[in-house]
């Protein structure tokens, strides 16, 4: 293609510099040039349209690039990270730890609720929801001042991104993503007639809601250990509190 146009252009040269008498002396050179004053509308048409699949090829990536976003909940802070607008911020809120039935996930009830239609009567067949509360009285991670304290949470939006993921076990993103904050894994704990709930990624530095210590004790989160036999150990170790982190692509 680049001898092609380099053929073009000294053939245009001689068309602007040589006299016809001159051309007469090369009529190979004389039939080319006349094929390209026949081609020339066509090139000029084709490359009118290549501009304007161009155009449009940026505008479109612009509304895609304006249109995507994604959503994740970072539990245990009110704020989002630099990398992260916020949506709202919430109260952390899930099913209570012998509740039989009900949801399993947690939820981040916004601090502002809005009504329909309701009763403030208590009906026996019925979903509830709790607020849940940090359980780390012995731990080697947070600050025992935060047990028994209400877990706050918030709602972030990444922009010019499609997906986000948290990555369980580990503090660092996969190549090409972005680390959104890390943690430790959270859930439920075991035994006796607890309910099971999902793991949750709880940042590292916590935030409780403001002036409350409530020691309901009904929906709890505790930290999250490994156990080996059928999980791999090594890598994973036994009784060690496992770290998570949330990534942005």
């Amino acid at each position: 293609m680049k001898v092609q146009f380099l053929i073009v252009f000294f053939l245009k040269a001689i068309r602007c510099q040589a006299t016809e008498s001159v051309l007469d002396m090369f009529p190979e050179f004389k039939r080319e040039i006349g094929r390209i004053d026949v081609l020339q509308p066509r090139i000029d048409g084709l490359q009118t349209r290549i501009d304007g699949l161009e155009r449009e090829n940026k505008a479109l990536k612009a509304r895609v690039k304006a249109g995507s976003g994604n959503t994740y909940t970072r539990w245990g802070k009110t704020s989002c990270p630099s990398t992260a607008a916020l949506v709202y911020e919430g109260y952390a809120a899930g099913n209570a730890k012998t509740e039989k039935g009900g949801g399993a996930n947690f939820l981040c009830l916004p601090k502002d609720p809005e009504w329909r239609s309701y009763s403030d009567s208590k009906a026996s067949w019925i979903g509830r929801i709790f607020g849940v509360e940090y359980q780390i009285k012995d731990n080697s991670v947070y600050s025992t001042s935060f047990h028994d304290k209400e877990m706050p949470c918030s709602v972030c939006l990444i922009t010019e991104k499609s997906t986000s993921l948290m990555v369980p076990g580990k503090v660092t993103c996969p190549t090409g993503w972005t680390k959104e904050y890390t943690g430790y894994l959270m859930s439920q704990a075991i035994g006796g007639n607890r309910q099971p709930s999902e793991y949750i990624c709880v940042d590292e530095n916590l935030d409780a809601v403001d002036g409350n210590k409530a020691d309901n004790d009904q929906g709890n989160v505790y930290l999250v250990e490994g156990v080996c036999g059928s999980l791999k150990c090594p890598p994973y170790v036994g009784g060690r509190e496992l770290t998570c982190v949330v990534c942005s692509k």
